[in-house]
């Protein structure tokens, strides 16, 4: 009997407990599961100066790449809670572990990276310590699929407690300018003053905002038609507003045209607010493009032009080597000298075809394009193609090509990827893969198109 009482006793506890709970507010969101089974998360911030990500929100974007790097730098906030390497004046590098407290448990690693000022650290210079609230910028990745971290030789130390390489806070200095009109726009400064000044209500008027483009975090593609970047008086990342999924020129979505780029001049025309109280941007599908360095939607400004190329002709060839042709960008087409065409698309892909002057080498990332024009049929096209650390970048094994309606299947070897059978005046490769993003990159350093007799 005694038990019998003692289970009713605990039940009605239980009850009172659990009733006397169930309207109290959580501390924090709880995550839940979307359509999909998988579990939502909230960015506290979006990877930019104004509102770094914490270091969940970091974890959470790298685990999103796979294993690929980021395509872009950001920012990422945080405390030292340990320390591998010290900076040292012999490899100018450090390496630390960070959290979002000082003895959190969400792990982002600092692996080899730069000095304030993306510079080498040399003796004198303030040395880290656990415990330091930092700000780090560059490229970031999910190492070998467990170890969230910046990518080796491309990071740095942005802010040091609040230092700068400047000797200042991460603050904006620059001056707010403008008030707002198409004839007298925003700066970066003013539009994130104005922004602040609206507060989380979106201002009930369109305002322009002109500046350079600092980074770029979504590129403009078909699959959303919109973009996402910020910008700054000159296009570096200090003082930068947050342009959010802004439409593209004309305020239509993106269907095709230039793709932007670090330091483009852009005015953008749109609604702010202050998203959540902490970042100054514009208001989602509420803003857009204007012009692009002084192209508007009405087709004005500068005229956009072929790229003048070179290559080297030998009896029905001709050899290219992209690094002899001076590419600055892939938004227009690179004619070659015999009059072929070379034309880049970012097709459906997460990302747009790119050229990188360091190496020489253009980037064809999941289901990018290049098509081939030439005013004669081509026999066959060879490319050629990049090997780093091991890895052979020859593009996806679903990488087809595409001559007069007829679909060619490449061979590649150790060196090269070859079209063959082309019988035609145009060829159009994509780098197919079963998703947007991911997969093995293209990544070519040169070709050989051999024309037909």
């Amino acid at each position: 009997m005694k038990k019998i009482l003692y289970s009713i006793m605990a039940l009605a506890i239980a009850t009172m407990t659990f009733t006397a709970c169930e309207d109290v507010p959580e501390p924090y969101p709880i995550p839940t599961p979307d359509s999909g089974g998988n579990i939502e998360y909230t960015y506290k911030g979006n990877g930019t100066l104004e509102s770094p990500y914490t270091c969940a929100d970091a974890i959470h974007y790298v685990k999103s790449l796979g294993q690929k790097e980021s395509e872009i730098e950001v920012y990422v906030k945080g405390f030292i809670t340990s320390i591998t390497d010290e900076f040292s004046a012999q490899h100018g590098t450090a390496s630390f572990v960070m959290s979002d407290t000082k003895n959190g448990s969400n792990k982002f690693t600092f692996w080899r990276c730069l000095y304030l000022g993306n510079k080498k650290f040399v003796n004198g210079d303030t040395q880290i310590k656990v415990g330091d609230e930092v700000i780090i910028y560059g490229k970031v990745v999910n190492y070998k699929g467990n170890t969230p971290e910046t990518v080796q030789g491309a990071a740095f130390l942005y802010s040091l407690n609040g230092v700068t390489d400047s000797g200042g806070s991460q603050e904006p200095v620059a001056e707010a300018k403008g008030s707002g009109t198409l004839e007298d726009p925003f700066n970066a400064a003013a539009a994130i003053a104005y922004a602040k000044e609206v507060g989380e209500k979106e201002s009930d008027k369109e305002v322009y905002i002109k500046g350079k483009v600092s980074s770029i975090t979504e590129q403009y593609g078909t699959k959303y038609g919109n973009g996402s970047f910020s910008i700054s008086d000159d296009g570096e990342p200090v003082g930068e507003f947050y342009v959010h999924r802004a439409l593209y020129l004309g305020n239509q979505k993106y269907t095709t045209g230039d793709l932007l780029k670090k330091y483009d001049e852009v005015i953008v025309c749109g609604k702010v607010y202050n998203y959540k109280g902490n970042t100054p941007e514009t208001v989602q599908a509420k803003a857009y493009l204007y012009s692009l360095n002084g192209k508007t939607e009405a087709g004005g400004g500068q005229e956009g032009g072929g790229q003048e190329g070179g290559g080297e002709v030998s009896g029905n060839s001709i050899t290219v080597v992209y690094a002899d042709l001076g590419i600055t960008d892939l938004n227009s087409p690179i004619t070659l000298s015999d009059g072929t065409t070379l034309t880049f698309a970012q097709e459906d892909g997460k990302s747009a075809p790119a050229y990188h002057a360091g190496t020489n080498i253009i980037r064809m990332y999941a289901r990018n394009s290049v098509t081939i024009k030439a005013s004669k049929k081509m026999a066959s096209v060879i490319f050629n193609y990049d090997t780093y650390n091991n890895t052979a970048y020859k593009g996806n094994d679903e990488m087809y090509g595409e001559a007069g309606g007829n679909k060619i299947t490449p061979t590649k070897d150790d060196k090269t990827v070859t079209f063959s059978n082309v019988n035609n005046a145009t060829l159009k490769v994509v780098n197919d893969f079963t998703s947007d993003g991911g997969g093995t990159q293209f990544r070519c350093t040169g070709v050989t198109i051999n024309y037909a007799e």
